[in-house]
């Protein structure tokens, strides 16, 4: 998972909007701070319910829900991303 930021680079070009549902239910990312500022990534509220599936790994239920949206500007870089994993 720590890599995504770096593998979604190798698919998509400056100016794509990538959205992605997570399972946040947190106004955060896991990639905050490491990746992003937290100006880089935003994340909206959305309302509905996941299923309470304990076999996938989704112990709780919420009724609010954050997906984040990160649009893939010329600073975005592989190199960028690399050094943030071995810091």
């Amino acid at each position: 998972m720590a890599l995504f930021p770096i593998d979604i680079l190798r698919y998509c070009k400056v100016g794509t909007i990538l959205t992605f549902f997570n399972h946040l239910w947190e106004p955060t990312t896991i990639w905050t701070p490491r990746f992003f500022d937290k100006d880089k990534i935003k994340l909206y509220e959305i309302d509905g319910k996941v299923p309470n599936d304990k076999q996938n790994g989704y112990i709780e239920e919420h009724d609010t829900y954050y997906l984040p949206e990160w649009i893939i500007t010329e600073d975005d870089t592989e190199q960028k991303y690399r050094e943030c994993i071995t810091r």
